[in-house]
Formats: structure tokens, C-alpha cells, sequence
């Protein structure tokens, strides 16, 4: 009955994201393997960038992502307060 298969759709398909229905086997740990992979591969890459990285003047104010910057002791004073010389 009905005169047309139910997916009408080719029955081999090659895709690299793995066809019309994609059911990848090991799915997480394959995922996992490549953050894994990723977080090995970027970490020293971030160790070297921050240990060469140069800034003119230390910064004025804490940086969030950031928190090994060194902050100027009088960056939250003003230099027109009393008692300041």
C-alpha cells in the first residue's frame, strides 16, 4: 500500500558527516578523545603566548581573564585627593 517507500531517499549516501542518519558509534568517547586532544594541544600554546606576551604599563584595573596581571598600586586613587602628596 501507498506506492512509495517510506524514505524516499538514495540507500547508499556518502557524506563526511555520515549520511541521512548518522548513528556514530562511540560517539562521547570519540567527542572526548578530541577535547581531550584539543586541551593538550592548546595549553602550552596559551603557557608560551602569556610568557612572551609584553604590555607597556601595568594595567589599571584587575582583568577577569586574567588574574596573574599585575594591577598599579595607585590606579584607584586620585591624585587630587587630600592627603595625597
Amino acid at each position: 500500500m501507498g506506492g512509495t517507500p517510506r524514505y524516499p531517499y538514495p540507500r547508499d549516501v556518502w557524506s563526511p558527516a555520515g549520511g541521512w542518519w548518522p548513528h556514530p558509534r562511540a560517539w562521547r568517547r570519540n567527542t572526548a578523545v578530541a577535547a581531550f586532544g584539543l586541551v593538550l594541544v592548546l595549553t602550552p600554546i596559551f603557557i608560551y603566548s602569556e610568557r612572551i606576551s609584553e604590555r607597556p604599563e601595568d594595567a589599571a584595573r584587575q582583568i577577569p581573564w586574567r588574574p596573574w596581571v599585575k594591577v598599579r598600586a595607585n590606579s584607584m586613587t586620585s591624585e587630587t585627593e587630600p592627603g595625597q602628596h
